[in-house]
């Protein structure tokens, strides 16, 4: 949910298309728009955003 908040909110762009597969064993969610984009790399101070996303998907995965 907040990837797709994200892309709504912050991306400046007119679509965003989400794509969700599964498996017996993995799930998976892409998130991705027609925005401004942003370097996935790069620290942004005072927002956790990528990084806490695949912080709380790892604790999920792990916990099954």
């Amino acid at each position: 949910m907040e990837a797709l908040t994200n892309a709504f909110h912050h991306s400046g762009g007119a679509r965003v298309e989400l794509k969700v597969t599964h498996g017996r064993k993995i799930f998976s969610l892409k998130v991705s728009d027609d925005g401004l984009g942003f370097d996935p790399d790069r620290s942004h101070v005072g927002h956790w955003g990528l990084i806490g996303m695949r912080e709380r998907a790892s604790r999920r995965v792990d916990a099954c």
